[in-house]
């Protein structure tokens, strides 16, 4: 099983504040590959709360996002990261796949992800593990 890291930035510039979800993009080579990045109106921490999360496919970021906060160049607003953590890659293919994302401070997350067409991908999240069958 292939583990990867992950950061959940707030991205604040003019009029517009939402977040940028990254993570190492799986495959043989994750370790030396810009990071997938999609755009996300709401924090991890809703993701199980709603029916479904809308994505949206920004381009890849470099892996300084997984510890930079601040300014970002050319006046395009400023980065707070909000979470980090690790994703295990249960399943995966160019259309989407099912990951596991483990934080600290919130049960693991059962994350499938799908795309719908090449602008919109979508997100289904349930608590996984004990702390899902106490709820």
């Amino acid at each position: 099983m292939q583990r990867l890291r992950t950061v959940l930035l707030r991205h604040a510039r003019r009029g517009d504040t939402h977040f940028d979800w990254m993570f190492e993009t799986p495959g043989p080579r994750a370790a030396a590959e810009p990071m997938t990045t999609f755009r996300v109106g709401v924090p991890w921490d809703a993701w199980a709360q709603l029916p479904s999360v809308p994505l949206t496919p920004r381009p890849p970021h470099r892996r300084a996002y997984l510890t930079r906060q601040g300014p970002v160049s050319g006046g395009r607003g400023f980065v707070t990261r909000v979470a980090a953590g690790t994703l295990d890659v249960l399943d995966q293919s160019a259309a989407g796949g099912t990951l596991l994302l483990h934080a600290p401070g919130t049960p693991p997350l059962e994350v499938r992800w799908r795309r719908l067409t090449d602008e919109a991908w979508e997100l289904h999240a349930r608590a996984f593990g004990p702390a899902a069958a106490k709820r």
